[in-house]
């Protein structure tokens, strides 16, 4: 516990906290000023009612955090958490989007009292309690690891998004392919139908010239020919 407080205090220091923020997020460029930061609250959560008439009961979450402030760029700021970890954490990807959730809930939460007591309000926005120019500032979530190894959750996210973006471009072309086989079948099969042609001699001569199976071949027939 001591020593846990003690790296809250130190990183609580306005000038370390934007030393960090710089080195680490901004990739060593001064963006970050001490005095572009102020305190925020550790303690994050939300009060949701749930239910109607009656029934409807409060849902009350509390999480609190390590270090967190608001940074200021210009007239816009974000919210940025410090969670500092020794030993490793299996869920701390969850616990820190959890982290940032909560943020998200509170600040819509202020814009819902906000937009409900404004007059000329659409019906979208009514339901929603989020005018369409309503906006929610950033936040995201640093962990400093203290420990000798961080043995789980080793995994870049850029990597991680570049791979997911890959695999969507391979399997868009492989769709496309398939896409682009079916077309050509369904031509080849309509032009032996125009020139009177049997089901057994298009069945060879997809197989031929489309470089297709035999049971494939037999299943396009059965699909396009009329």
């Amino acid at each position: 516990m001591e020593r846990d407080l003690q790296k809250k205090g130190y990183l609580c220091d306005p000038e370390r906290f934007a030393d960090l923020i710089n080195g680490v997020v901004c990739e060593g460029k001064k963006i970050l000023q001490p005095s572009d930061l102020t305190e925020a609250d550790s303690q994050t959560g939300f009060l949701r009612a749930s239910g109607r008439g009656q029934r409807r009961t409060a849902q009350i979450r509390q999480q609190y955090r390590d270090v967190v402030k608001k940074a200021a760029f210009g007239i816009n700021f974000m919210v940025i958490g410090i969670e500092n970890q020794e030993e490793p954490h299996y869920l701390m990807p969850l616990r820190c989007m959890s982290y940032d959730a909560a943020e998200y809930e509170r600040q819509a939460a202020l814009a819902r009292n906000r937009v409900r007591r404004q007059k000329g309000i659409s019906s979208a926005e009514f339901l929603s309690g989020f005018a369409k120019e309503s906006r929610l500032h950033p936040c995201f979530t640093l962990v400093l690891h203290y420990g000798k190894e961080w043995d789980g959750g080793k995994i870049d996210m850029c990597g991680a998004i570049a791979e997911l973006i890959q695999e969507g471009r391979i399997e868009g072309l492989n769709q496309g392919i398939e896409q682009g086989i079916e077309q050509g079948v369904r031509a080849l099969i309509e032009t032996c139908i125009e020139y009177q042609s049997t089901k057994e001699a298009t069945q060879n001569r997809l197989v031929e010239k489309m470089q297709i199976s035999p049971k494939a071949a037999e299943g396009y027939i059965n699909k396009y020919w009329h």
